[in-house]
C-alpha cells in the first residue's frame, strides 16, 4: 500500500451499528500511513479520536428535546459540514444510511466510497425491512404512499437526482460498496454485481478488547445481549435468566445499563449480569450467544463460530434471523413468543445438531479469510492510485 499520502474524510450519522465497524476502517487507513478527518456527533469523539482520526464536529448539530427530531435534523448537520471542508480531501467515505454522500461527492469533485454495515438493499429488500422491522425508520418503507410523503418533505434539502428516499438508498450507489459480511450471507445476492459491491466480512483484529474475569466451573459459557438500542424490560431479562437457571452453564448478561441490572434482584449462581461487557472477549469464549440480531453482534459472532438463538425486535433484525436460520447459523424466536422453557429446549436442539455446527465451521472459516477492514482499506488505495494513474495519462 506504499504511495501517495492521503487526506480522506469519512461521515457518519451517530449510530454505534453504523459507525462502529468504519473505526476499524480508520485504523487500518492511519496505520498505511494516511490521515483521516472523521464526521461526526459530538457523543462519538473519544471513539473516533482513539481510532486515530481528526475528529470533526457536526456544523451547527440540533439539539431539540425530542429526540427523533434530532435525529432526523443530523442528516442536515452532517450534509452542511461535507458540504463546507469536503472539496481539500482525497476521497469521501460515508456509509449508506447518509444517502446524499454520492451526490456530494460528485458536487465537490472528488471520489466516494460506500460502507454498508447491514444488508446491501435492493427496493425488495427495503420493502421486507419495512414489513418486518417494527416501529423504527425502516417503517417508512412499508408503503409506497409513506416513503413519499417524507420524501417529499425531507429530500428538497438534499443534492439528489432521486426524488424518493428509497430509490436514493438503492439507486445512488458509487462504484465501490463495502459490505461487512459474506455474500454467502446476503439476501438476492445476484442483484449485486461483484464489480460494484465488495463483501468482505469482519476484522476484530484490529480492535482492542478489555479483559474480562470468568467463573472457575469450567462450564460453557452462556452470553445474553441485545445491543445498544434494545434494551429489553425486567420481565423479558427474567424469562432469559430463567432458561439457563442453575443449569451447568456460565450465564453472562449484558443488559445495557446499570438501573437494569440492579433491578433484577437476586441472581441464580451461575447467572452474573452487567450493564456492559467486552463483547469480543465474551464471543471468543461463548458455547452459545443469545441476541436481538444486530448485524454486528451477528457477524461477530459468525467470525467466531458462536452458535446464536435471536429475538429479533425491529430494523434489519428480522431479516438477518430469518438468514441465520435458513443457513443453519443460528435459531429465530419471536420475542412474543418466548418462554424460558422454550429458549432452553431451543438452545438444547441448536447444540445437538450436527449440521448446525457443520455451517458454523464453514461460515467461521470464510469469515476470518475474507479480510475485513483490510481489504476495504487495499481497495480504496488502489482505486486512489488508478485514477492517478488515469488522470497523469490524459
Amino acid at each position: 500500500m506504499e504511495g501517495k499520502k492521503r487526506h480522506i474524510l469519512m461521515v457518519n450519522l451517530p449510530y454505534a451499528g453504523h459507525t462502529n465497524p468504519s473505526l476499524g476502517l480508520v485504523r487500518c487507513l492511519v496505520a498505511a500511513g494516511h490521515e483521516v478527518d472523521y464526521i461526526q456527533a459530538e457523543a462519538f469523539r473519544e471513539r473516533v479520536e482513539a481510532s486515530g482520526a481528526r475528529f470533526v464536529p457536526y456544523d451547527k448539530p440540533p439539539h431539540s428535546f425530542v429526540p427523533a427530531l434530532n435525529e432526523i435534523q443530523n442528516w442536515g448537520a452532517a450534509y452542511r459540514t461535507v458540504r463546507r471542508i469536503g472539496a481539500n480531501y482525497d476521497c469521501l467515505i460515508y456509509e449508506l444510511l447518509f444517502f446524499p454522500g454520492k451526490a456530494l461527492a460528485a458536487e465537490l469533485g472528488i471520489p466516494c466510497y460506500r460502507l454498508i454495515s447491514t444488508f446491501a438493499l435492493n427496493r425488495h429488500l427495503l420493502r421486507v425491512f419495512g414489513k418486518t422491522g417494527g416501529p423504527y425508520l425502516t417503517a417508512l418503507f412499508r408503503s409506497d404512499w409513506l416513503c413519499a410523503l417524507v420524501s417529499r418533505l425531507f429530500l428538497p434539502k438534499f443534492s439528489l437526482r432521486e426524488k424518493n428516499l428509497a430509490e436514493a438508498l438503492v439507486r445512488e450507489a458509487p462504484p465501490h460498496n463495502f459490505i461487512y459480511t459474506l455474500r454467502d450471507f446476503q439476501p438476492e445476492e445476484a442483484s449485486f454485481p461483484a464489480a460494484h459491491y465488495h463483501f468482505v466480512g469482519l476484522t476484530v483484529e484490529d480492535r482492542a478488547e478489555e479483559a474480562f474475569s470468568f467463573g472457575e466451573s469450567g462450564n460453557p459459557i452462556v452470553y445474553i445481549s441485545f445491543g445498544t438500542l434494545m434494551h429489553a424490560d425486567k420481565r423479558f431479562w427474567k424469562k432469559l435468566i430463567g432458561a439457563f437457571a442453575n443449569k451447568r452453564v456460565e450465564v453472562i448478561c449484558s443488559v445495557g445499563s446499570e438501573k437494569l441490572a440492579r433491578s433484577l434482584g437476586d441472581l441464580p449462581p451461575n447467572v452474573r449480569v452487567f450493564s456492559k461487557v467486552p463483547q469480543l472477549t465474551l464471543l471468543c469464549r461463548a458455547a452459545l450467544f443469545v441476541t436481538h440480531g444486530g448485524m454486528n453482534s451477528v457477524n461477530e459472532a459468525l467470525y467466531y463460530g458462536v452458535p446464536m438463538i435471536v429475538l429479533p425486535f425491529g430494523l434489519d433484525q428480522p431479516l438477518v434471523g430469518q438468514e441465520l436460520a435458513q443457513h443453519k447459523l443460528g435459531r429465530l424466536i419471536a420475542p412474543q413468543e418466548l418462554t424460558s422453557a422454550r429458549l432452553w429446549r431451543t438452545a438444547k436442539e441448536l447444540l445437538r445438531d450436527p449440521e448446525a455446527r457443520k455451517a458454523r465451521l464453514a461460515m467461521k472459516r470464510k469469515m476470518q479469510a475474507s479480510g475485513g477492514n483490510r481489504e476495504v482499506t487495499r481497495r480504496i488505495l488502489e482505486d486512489l492510485a488508478a485514477r492517478d494513474a488515469r488522470g497523469a495519462a490524459e
